[in-house]
């Protein structure tokens, strides 16, 4: 005799089976090591297509691991990269695309691969208030794609965020030179004017910087060097609101 219904002993015999079957499914990939670096590389390929990107970066790695010098393993060092760019993850990108550029330096990619890596950078630009080390390794990494690769199709817009980081720098000059010239260090603060001038002739900060050349020097009674100011700035910047500010400024103290 069965105790209870038969009915039922064959629905646990058919989903004991059906466990059966799928653990044998799951266990029926090939260890990493056993399989072709053709096979890892599609495999990869086909979590990245997925938009399964952790998974895509940890089969990329795991192909280089097994097989770094097959021919898929150039291709699959950037994808990890690419594969973590996707997922925000900046800091993890760059190992790879150091290691690429390295290995790699005349690949017909590498304009891409230098863009990626300012990238990196560029997407951890900080407020001008806080440090700006992220900044200058962006600004680095952009003038040298600018300048290696004028003809790059990322050329224009890695020179337009080189301005950006420009811009960034320049301000965070500018706030430092403003903290001392409150504080009465007005060398200190003529000192950082003056950087912003000449290391960031373009930024939009330059016309700010001049100006405060001028009421800094006035301060110490340089009045020449303040009038040399004001004139770089009413030359480059004629009309400018700044302009408008220098030459009152003089106004006021009789110059």
């Amino acid at each position: 005799m069965f105790a209870g219904s038969p009915f039922r002993h064959a629905r646990n015999l058919f989903a004991l089976c059906a466990v059966i079957t799928i653990c044998a499914c799951a266990s029926s990939e090939k260890p990493a090591s056993e399989q072709t670096p053709q096979e890892l590389y599609e495999k990869a390929q086909a979590k990245f297509k997925e938009n399964n990107y952790p998974e895509a970066a940890k089969a990329y790695e795991t192909l280089e691991k097994e097989y770094p010098y097959s021919k898929f393993s150039k291709d699959g060092l950037l994808q990890t990269a690419i594969a973590y760019y996707k997922q925000g993850d900046y800091e993890k990108a760059v190992t790879p695309l150091t290691r690429y550029r390295e290995l790699y330096p005349g690949a017909d990619n590498s304009d891409y691969a230098l863009y990626l890596l300012a990238m990196c950078r560029y997407n951890r630009i900080a407020d001008p208030r806080r440090d700006q080390e992220e900044t200058l390794k962006a600004k680095r990494l952009l003038t040298e794609l600018v300048n290696r690769y004028p003809d790059s199709e990322y050329a224009n817009d890695a020179q337009f965020k080189l301005n950006f980081a420009n811009n960034q720098l320049a301000s965070k000059e500018m706030e430092v030179g403003r903290y001392y010239l409150e504080r009465g260090q007005v060398i200190a603060a003529i000192n950082r004017f003056k950087t912003v001038v000449k290391q960031y002739q373009t930024s939009e900060p330059v016309k700010e910087a001049l100006y405060r050349m001028v009421e800094g020097y006035l301060i110490l009674g340089a009045v020449d060097e303040a009038k040399n100011a004001a004139a770089l700035l009413g030359k480059n910047y004629p009309g400018d609101v700044w302009y408008e500010r220098a030459y009152e400024l003089l106004k006021e103290n009789g110059k």
